[in-house]
């Protein structure tokens, strides 16, 4: 599975390298028209909604994760990462996949009740 940031994912929209200061600049253009960037199926393939359109059908319209900083000691407390083989998992993407994995099953399962109660 792809794990892609908003900021990443506004520039793939535009066509754009990925750069922070120009994914800033434009989260906050299509900020400020209520817009939102999010993806139906692959995550490779954004595309622009307005943001209630998002709110009134979250499960078919997914939203990217925002890139988080990391934390300082002094303040905040430190994101938990493992190393598992040779992939680092990071709690935020383990959350991502496995909400991602349950709203698929869950609408795939929706799906396959209507074509039972169809036959």
């Amino acid at each position: 599975m792809t794990t892609i940031s908003r900021e990443r994912a506004i520039c793939m929209f535009y066509h754009l390298d990925y750069d922070k200061t120009k994914a800033s600049e434009l989260l906050n253009a299509i900020e400020k028209l209520d817009f939102e960037i999010c993806y139906k199926d692959d995550p490779c393939k954004p595309f622009l909604l307005y943001t209630n359109s998002i709110k009134a059908d979250p499960y078919n319209y997914l939203t990217y994760q925002k890139i988080t900083e990391a934390p300082e000691k002094n303040n905040q407390s430190e994101v938990k990462t493992k190393k598992i083989g040779k992939v680092l998992v990071n709690q935020a993407q383990l959350i991502n996949f496995l909400n991602t994995v349950l709203i698929l099953s869950f609408i795939n399962a929706n799906k396959q009740i209507k074509k039972m109660r169809i036959v």
